[in-house]
């Protein structure tokens, strides 16, 4: 479900994917939020959308975020020699990854949205 928001300034015109905004840099999320707002009566519609869309966004990165933290404190299976190389072991140490990984990579993802919005609200 890829949402998205069309912002415009004169003959510019731009249609973003909401989830694009994660792989962008703050400083070019600040000059499109500046953007809206330099022309508020071509990117109404756009205004109000982000303001529906960015809460939703949050909320639901804090419920994949929250759902990772719980698979991880359930899936975590401590090793007590990782240097050993045997098949349990490595399948272990894989999944310890990944699921490490899941928490650090959702909790990115929810610090950013929270982010983005500031930005929104700021300008």
């Amino acid at each position: 479900m890829n949402e998205t928001v069309e912002i415009r300034a004169g003959t510019f015109k731009v249609i973003l994917l909401m989830d694009g905004l994660l792989t962008l840099p703050i400083r070019n999320v600040r000059k499109l939020v500046r953007l809206v707002n330099s022309a508020p009566w071509e990117n109404r519609e756009t205004i109000e959308k982000l303001g529906l869309l960015l809460p939703e966004k949050i909320k639901s990165s804090k419920k994949l975020w929250e759902t990772a933290s719980q698979d991880y404190a359930n899936g975590w299976r401590l090793v007590r020699n990782k240097k050993r190389r045997d098949q349990e072991t490595v399948e272990i140490l894989h999944e310890n990854h990944r699921l490490t990984q899941a928490v650090k990579d959702t909790k990115a993802a929810y610090d950013r949205w929270l982010k983005i919005n500031s930005i929104y609200k700021e300008n």
